[in-house]
């Protein structure tokens, strides 16, 4: 006699750990899921293979976007930079590599 024995393990897309929870009572929009809704939703699937009716497929809604406007250039590169030394130099102020002077030593 052969034996198969087929199993099928569900699991979600991301992993839960990383996904916000719900509050008892708070109602998502349509289409959104988070960490109870997904594994909520898991369940109903297994219980779908199983013989049990398919879950409901929701989509979320399609977001709308405003128009794009005209493209403009941008400045050149060395006019966008960010200068964090207040215009002092790299090795100005307190960040200038100073000798450590230790009690005692001249």
């Amino acid at each position: 006699m052969i034996f198969a024995i087929a199993l099928l393990c569900l699991v979600p897309s991301t992993s839960l750990m990383f996904l916000p929870y719900t509050v008892e009572g708070e109602v998502l929009p349509a289409g959104f899921q988070f960490a109870r809704e997904k594994a909520r939703t898991l369940a109903s699937w297994a219980d779908a293979l199983a013989g049990g009716p398919e879950p409901p497929v929701v989509k979320a809604p399609m977001a709308d976007w405003a128009p794009v406007g005209a493209l403009e250039a941008r400045e050149p590169r060395p006019e966008r930079r960010l200068d964090l030394t207040g215009g002092r130099g790299a090795t100005a102020g307190p960040l200038q590599a100073t000798p450590r002077r230790f009690p005692g030593t001249t």
